[in-house]
Parts: C-alpha cells; structure tokens; sequence
C-alpha cells in the first residue's frame, strides 16, 4: 500500500493536468492512496479536486492555516500503508510512476529516504544559458540524471519536493517538516534538505529510484530574470538561514547583518557596469545572482538579528 501526498494552494493552472496524468497511473500491486492538502486555496483549485473524487482514490483534506510544511505535516497524519510519496501540484508522472516506487523500495529495504527523478516540463524554453547552468536543481528541482539507483552519499542526495518518498517507519518515529520553513511566497526554501538531513543525522539511509519519474511543469513566468533573481534571493536567505543558527560565531554586524555582506554587495554593485560592458546575458545573470543571494543573506541577518534582541520592537 503506498500513500501518495500533494499539498496545493491555489494550483489551478496546474492540478487539473497533474490529476488527468494520475488517472493514467498504472496501480501497484498493492493498491494505492491519494492524499490531496488544499491550503487555503482562494481559487478554484477546491472545485477542479472534486472533479477526480470519482477517477482516483482520493481523500481531500483541508489545512487553513498557509504554509506548504504545515499542510506536508497534515498530509503524514493521513499516510497509510509502509510508504510515503511527496509531490506537488505541478508534476506529471509516468504511467509506471507508482509500479517502480514499488519495485526500487522492495529491492532496498533498508533505505528510509528516496528520491525520484525530475525532469523540467517547459511551457516555454528557457535560454540556453540557463538550462546548461548548474542552477537546474535550484530553479526547477531537476535531478542528477547521473544517479544510479540504489544507496546514494548525503553529498549527492537529490531529494526534491515534486518526487521524494519515505518510509513510514521514519514518519512513526515523529520526523517532520520544519514550519518555519516555505511559510509564504518569499519564505525560506529548503524544507526538503532540511527534513532529510535531520532523518540522516538520525540514522536513516538516503536512496534514489530514477526509474520513478516525473516531469515538473515550469511556466513562462518562471523563465524570467524577475523571477529567476528573486528565486536567487530566497535561495541566499536560506543559506544564511541555515549557516547561522543561534550559538554559531557571529560576525561584528552593521545594522543587524554582518558588515563583510555590505563590503561584498558595494564591490558587486561597482563591478555591473563592467559586466554590462561584456554584453553577455549569462555572465550578467551570474553576477545578479551573487547580488542576490547577498541581499537575501542580509535580509535573514537582519530579521534574525532583531528577533533575538531584547531591545527590538518585534
């Protein structure tokens, strides 16, 4: 029995083609669920669902509070069966999806965490820069294809939202999402990362089944440098995140975020107009993204700074 969980908010664009992609799925020998978390949704997301109640075996459960660890968290209340499949509402599996989990989860049985392969869906390509750049995984949670199957090092784990399972017994032994984490369009990103390497300093394995594939649907929004940069921008707030729990060296600080950011986003700044000089899209894009990433780093210095002060009007 496997227990497939997506969790949505406002996913009308999408859900409607990730669930006609469901109604094609070849069912596993032993029988499978779908778990649907409707965050909040203000769309019409709540009617397209009930459209499939009939075409799939399908429980929706509602999760008002935003935030997509919150409704991750509800979804593994209602996991049954010995595995867990995490996706999202932007995915379009291979009829084979759920007969391969099965196949690659029965063949290691000692593996708790799995990844599954993720290929981009492009509404519209991207530039070349972009798609041989090594930010694929980043922007778009695209895969190594390079990955073999079977027990994988933590430093080439690829656990990514749209195609990642676990073992219930690793749910059954209380590991669960940070909700500190994706709280929001411009949250903290990392949610993934985060529950598998605190499962992996547990003990649990990490594996990864390329043959459980699916395809990520990537719109012609987020192809564009504003939302490229912006995704950036988060990206630099969850490193610093992650880098600077409290307890950890701190560095002396200018308004609440280490001084060496400023020095660095000055000389960066300085330098675009020469990049802007060389007329090359991918160098300039490379230098935004360090721009970004520095902006994003001093806006978690500052917020986590000013939480932890006792003179601080939050």
């Amino acid at each position: 029995m496997l227990t497939v969980v997506i969790c949505t908010r406002n996913g009308s664009d999408t859900i409607g083609r990730t669930l006609d992609a469901f109604c094609q799925l070849h069912p596993p020998s032993g029988g499978w669920k779908l778990v649907i978390i409707d965050n909040a949704s203000s769309d019409s997301t709540p009617e397209i669902i009930r459209e499939f109640t009939r075409k799939l075996p399908l429980t929706i459960i509602q999760e008002p509070r935003p935030g997509q660890t919150l409704a991750q968290n509800t979804g593994i209340s209602h996991v049954e069966g010995d595995f867990a499949i995490f996706s999202d509402d932007d995915i379009l599996p291979d009829p084979n999806w759920l007969v391969e989990w099965c196949r690659v989860i029965d063949r290691f049985p000692e593996i708790d965490i799995f990844g599954g392969t993720i290929e981009p869906e492009f509404e519209r390509p991207p530039p070349a820069y972009i798609q041989h750049s090594g930010w694929m995984g980043m922007l778009y949670a695209v895969t190594d294809p390079k990955l073999l199957e079977g027990p994988v090092a933590p430093h080439d784990a690829t656990i990514y939202g749209p195609n990642m399972g676990f073992r219930s017994r690793l749910l059954e032994r209380g590991h669960r999402f940070d909700s500190q984490l994706m709280a929001g369009p411009s949250a903290l990103l990392g949610n993934e990362t985060d529950f598998v390497d605190r499962a992996r300093k547990a003990g649990s394995s990490i594996g990864f089944a390329p043959s459980a594939r699916v395809r990520h649907i990537v719109n012609k929004t987020q192809i564009t440098w504003r939302w490229i940069l912006k995704r950036f921008y988060r990206h630099g707030r969850t490193i610093y995140f992650f880098e600077n729990a409290p307890g950890s060296r701190q560095s002396p600080k200018l308004f609440g975020a280490p001084r060496y950011l400023f020095r660095r986003l000055l000389t960066l700044t300085i330098n675009v107009p020469w990049v802007l000089m060389t007329f090359n899209r991918a160098r300039l894009l490379a230098h935004l993204r360090l721009i970004a990433y520095d902006l994003g780093a001093v806006h978690q210095a500052r917020e986590m700074h000013f939480a932890r002060s006792p003179t601080s009007p939050r």
